[in-house]
């Protein structure tokens, strides 16, 4: 789908925009979704959209440790305007952009092994059928909920302050090799902050 220095850049924009509005960035996957979406309708012509509903990762075969967005009942996994993932659907693939900040949003719920910060984009024929059908690390369950995805992005882009950040994230993305310059915001209260690219890094890939 597109190589991993390109979403390497995709999430290194979407990170340094929200943590230049002190959003918390671990736990803003609806952005990471809606942003990285436009970015790719944008700038790669995909024809992306953001999705949500539940996801399940397994993150070690060992210990059976298994990263859940969403809720369970039972055995049925669900998710509803509270408790719900955001990821990108790019036709055959599932992308999600927010994959290496796993684990900077599980050790604010006290998990403490150590999540790469790797890649998550997977062809949805590899993608387990249930969350009880993860065997091996990197298996994952993506659950959408069109309803639900519906009802989020009309809630997110009717508000002009979100449309604005998908905006400036969009215009001042550039694809690698070519840099990105630092940029100025504004804040309602006339703060301006100056922000440079996030210099995270994507070490590999869940495949």
């Amino acid at each position: 789908m597109i190589p991993i220095a390109d979403y390497q850049r995709i999430t290194q924009a979407i990170k340094t925009v929200l943590d230049s509005e002190d959003a918390a960035t671990a736990h803003s996957c609806q952005f990471f979704a809606l942003m990285g979406a436009a970015i790719l309708f944008t700038h790669y012509q995909i024809a992306a959209r953001p999705m949500f509903g539940a996801a399940f990762l397994l993150l070690d075969d060992v210990s059976r440790d298994i990263l859940s967005y969403g809720k369970l009942d039972g055995d049925n996994a669900g998710s509803d305007s509270d408790h719900y993932h955001a990821w990108v659907d790019a036709g055959e693939y599932v992308i999600d952009f927010m994959a290496p900040l796993y684990g900077d949003a599980m050790r604010t719920r006290g998990y403490t092994k150590d999540v790469p910060r790797w890649m998550l984009q997977r062809p949805k024929s590899t993608l387990a059928d249930h969350h009880y059908n993860l065997q091996r690390k990197g298996d994952c369950h993506f659950l959408e909920d069109q309803a639900l995805s519906q009802y989020m992005v009309q809630y997110f882009l009717k508000e002009p302050m979100y449309r604005d950040l998908i905006e400036i994230t969009t215009r001042w993305y550039r694809k690698p090799p070519e840099p990105m310059a630092p940029f100025q915001t504004r804040s309602s209260s006339g703060k301006v902050r100056r922000a440079s690219l996030d210099q995270l890094y994507v070490t590999g890939s869940w495949t």
